[in-house]
């Protein structure tokens, strides 16, 4: 996680500063803006530092021993199972959740995106009933609730130790610096 100060200073709230999520080349940020149509960004790593004052990088302290339960499809990056370490797991999600995208809020409540995906018919239903396919949910964060939603997605983080975590800020020092 990579955190920095706001880049607009807002009346009283500019200390809750911003957080992203590094990729696992470091080069690259995926980060909550509320710019656009859809505001999970993916942006370099000088572009994030460029905005503001940088806070630094923090870790988990116990993510690389953790594995993800995404299967990985990268052979030359899955563990012993064929799954995503954690690292590459959070920016497999990450980008997953890119795909359907989100909307801002400014509340500490947040909505997973959901891909669409298609029901074939059934042998209970008519013949000619076409498929039916459910459209994708667009997700809704800011960016300590997009941080948090990926560290807690399928237990990397136990949910219980984010849970208590309000703002950017608070979240960015509850992990250990490198």
């Amino acid at each position: 996680m990579v955190g920095r100060d706001l880049a607009v200073t807002y009346d009283g709230v500019a200390f809750v500063g911003h957080v992203g999520v590094s990729g696992y080349d470091r080069q690259e940020v995926v980060e909550v803006l509320n710019e656009g149509d859809s505001v999970i960004k993916i942006n370099s790593l000088t572009n994030f530092k460029g905005r503001s004052r940088y806070w630094g990088a923090r870790y988990y302290p116990d993510l690389p021993n953790r594995p993800r339960i995404a299967l990985c499809n990268n052979m030359t990056l899955c563990d012993k199972k064929g799954f995503y370490p954690a690292p590459y797991g959070l920016r497999y999600q990450a980008g997953l959740w890119y795909a359907v995208q989100a909307d801002y809020t400014t509340t500490a409540l947040y909505r997973l995106p959901e891909p669409g995906y298609t029901i074939p018919p059934q042998p209970w239903m008519p013949i000619d009933t076409p498929p039916i396919y459910v459209r994708p949910k667009r997700g809704l964060f800011r960016c300590d609730t997009f941080v948090s939603a990926l560290w807690n997605t399928e237990g990397t983080v136990p949910a219980n130790e984010l849970m208590t975590l309000q703002t950017p800020v608070t979240l960015f020092h509850h992990f250990t610096p490198r």
